[in-house]
């Protein structure tokens, strides 16, 4: 099991805690916000991204793809309404290196792999509950 907590640090700022780790999320200005942290939906993204280059990367390193030297992801999105959320999402992946064709592909394969964008593709049971103060 994993536990991230979110604080309310006021004025539209949250920190986002996991182990040792911080991330600040702030809304968006017209709202209250500063503009100096992340928004929700970007930091979704980002995981996307981050879990895919982390996948692929550890599988090309695993099992020795020829002149394989990194990789860096483009995560864009588009939104939609009517529920507002995100409506699509783009992922391109920047090998670095001169890797085959094959490998290319075959890297390409285990991107989609990665824990994020298989719970994307599968979506989890999801529930939420409030919690308030005893008197």
């Amino acid at each position: 099991m994993m536990e991230i907590a979110v604080v309310d640090c006021g004025a539209g700022r949250f920190e986002i805690r996991s182990r040792k780790a911080v991330v600040h999320v702030d809304v968006l200005p017209g709202a209250g916000g500063a503009d100096d942290g992340f928004r929700s939906v970007e930091l979704l993204l980002g995981g996307l991204g981050a879990c895919t280059a982390g996948t692929l990367r550890t599988y090309a390193v695993n099992h020795g793809v020829e002149g394989f030297e990194g990789v860096d992801v483009t995560v864009r999105s588009e939104e939609a309404a009517a529920p507002e959320r995100v409506g699509k999402i783009e992922v391109t992946l920047h090998l670095r290196g001169n890797v085959s064709d094959e490998d290319a592909k075959r890297l390409l394969q285990v991107s989609s792999h990665c824990k994020v964008h298989t719970t994307l593709r599968h979506l989890p049971e999801l529930s939420t509950e409030i919690t308030r103060p005893s008197a």
